[in-house]
């Protein structure tokens, strides 16, 4: 009888990430731009991590790709941690698609060139079968043959994020981690990049790790939504679940900003909620107790003081002082 395959990809346990501010007068400062962050991704599905700017949605992606040390916790790859981990084997498994399809290509490079590099650079394939390899992988995303020779300012910003996403592949990794792959994009092209990415899902079996700030988009390609605020998790549930029946007051709110999502889902839940107020508090000054209390609707005495817990609530986890019903 064959071995079960374990279906977590990615195990992420209590993950920090704390910046240290050094002043040159009075005490330096420090920022958690990661506070505990928790999760798991599964083979071939995809975790939509929402929230504003500044909620460290990026810190995330940057510290999972070792582009920032972590702080503390733990990142568990296939059963490796990430610590024990040589960064050319992590990279090999993990790849990056970025926000900007312009500065994250090389002007100074061809399009076929561009799309070999990380071939090139790990080097033990022939020459030959790496940019054999290349024009395929062109064909893939939908990238004539005509354009390999062409440079990153001859193409528009759908095919220069086709180029980014080509070259994420070369690698054949397990997990592409999307850092707001689109919203540089017209919304025509939006849609054509989101397709192409759930064919290749499909095709490859890829995971992915998918940042954004637009909830329909999210809505469009997740399984599993996770939503930050100042570096912590506020709700982490399947999408249906949480868009049908937002626990968390400030998801509650996030979809409430957002019109269209929020009039689909009416009659979804018997109470309207009030759109986000005010803005973000500064990561330099955290407020005590729940970091969402200053903005926060259904704010009480004890969220001003005591940070709350994630709780278990109708099959998602959703930290609130609401859930507590002891």
């Amino acid at each position: 009888m064959p071995e079960a395959v374990d279906s977590t990809l990615l195990e992420v346990q209590d993950l920090r990430k704390t910046y240290e501010l050094r002043r040159m007068f009075g005490k330096s400062a420090q920022v958690k731009a990661l506070d505990g962050v928790s999760f798991s991704l599964e083979r071939g599905k995809t975790l939509a991590v929402v929230g504003e700017s500044g909620c460290g949605k990026s810190t995330l992606a940057k510290c999972l790709m070792l582009i920032e040390d972590i702080t503390s916790g733990k990142a568990v790859f296939e059963g490796k941690a990430l610590d024990e981990t040589p960064a050319q084997e992590w990279r090999k498994q993990v790849q990056m698609i970025f926000q900007d399809p312009y500065s994250s290509l090389n002007p100074r490079k061809k399009c076929l060139d561009i799309i070999a590099e990380p071939l090139l650079i790990q080097g033990g394939v022939a020459k030959d079968e790496i940019y054999a390899r290349a024009r395929e992988m062109m064909k893939k995303v939908g990238l004539r043959p005509e354009f390999e020779s062409r440079y990153p300012h001859m193409f528009s910003g759908g095919q220069r994020q086709r180029i980014g996403i080509a070259r994420a592949l070369m690698l054949r990794p397990k997990l592409l981690i999307c850092d707001e792959p689109v919203s540089a994009l017209d919304v025509s092209i939006q849609a054509q990049v989101l397709n192409l990415l759930m064919d290749l899902q499909d095709e490859f079996g890829l995971s992915y790790l998918f940042i954004s700030h637009d909830l329909s988009v999210v809505r469009h390609v997740s399984d599993k939504i996770m939503v930050m605020y100042l570096g912590q998790v506020m709700e982490y549930g399947a999408r249906d679940l949480v868009f049908k029946d937002a626990q968390n007051p400030y998801t509650q709110a996030l979809l409430a900003s957002h019109p269209h999502l929020h009039e689909a889902e009416q009659g979804a839940s018997d109470t309207p909620h009030a759109a986000i107020q005010g803005e973000l508090p500064s990561p330099l000054n955290p407020p005590p107790g729940c970091p969402f209390q200053k903005r926060c609707p259904k704010v009480f005495d004890r969220c001003l003081t005591e940070k709350p817990a994630l709780y278990d609530v109708k099959g998602r986890l959703s930290r609130c002082h609401l859930h507590d019903k002891a």
